[in-house]
């Protein structure tokens, strides 16, 4: 039996997946309270009410934005660290690949934690989307230093994890370049101290 769309109407005129990658970096750069619908519609190029026929409400274009975030932000510079006999010279280039994505002026930071930081964990969704992130992070991180010290593996990776966070977080407070690579740098001596 045929089924049709309630709403058939006009066919959209836009690529739904290149808005939100757009909508990812209007929130990145404005925040997610401030990247008010007005914002979205004059900086993804469509109508509010397109925002609302295609993603239900701004929350979620929002939700969409920040998967397809995490999607990003896994292949850029997670991903590569997560092989097998990753070590001190793949964590070393983590470092290279996180410095790259968090230091662009315009949008620093995690747009993860930043959304979470603004929000104060009144989105249980969210919030169990940054535990998500975080538990992957610890993983790829333990795997990375067990071959350096299993049973210092743990907490090492724990450490490793609060500084990442950290510089993050740096980041996002306006730190400098300069700044956020003396605290890259002050980690990378701490991976070496514990890989030598």
């Amino acid at each position: 039996m045929a089924t049709t769309s309630p709403r058939a109407g006009r066919p959209r005129s836009f690529d739904e997946d290149l808005i939100v990658d757009r909508a990812v970096d209007v929130f990145w750069k404005h925040g997610s309270d401030n990247a008010t619908t007005r914002v979205l519609e004059n900086e993804l190029g469509i109508k509010q009410s397109s925002i609302y026929n295609t993603f239900g409400s701004k929350q979620g274009l929002l939700d969409r934005a920040i998967d397809r975030y995490i999607e990003r932000i896994d292949d850029e510079v997670v991903s590569p660290l997560d092989q097998a006999g990753a070590g001190a010279s793949e964590l070393n280039e983590f470092l290279d690949r996180l410095m790259d994505w968090i230091s662009d002026q315009d949008q620093p930071g995690c747009l993860l934690l930043n959304t979470l930081g603004e929000r104060q964990r009144t989105d249980p969704n969210l919030v169990s989307r940054a535990h998500d992130y975080r538990d992957r992070l610890r993983r790829v991180f333990r795997a990375a230093l067990s071959s350096h010290g299993e049973a210092e593996a743990d907490a090492r990776a724990e450490m490793l994890l609060a500084s990442v966070l950290g510089i993050n977080i740096s980041a996002y407070g306006g730190a400098t370049v300069d700044e956020l690579t003396a605290l890259s740098n002050g980690l990378r001596s701490q991976i070496a101290e514990w890989t030598a």
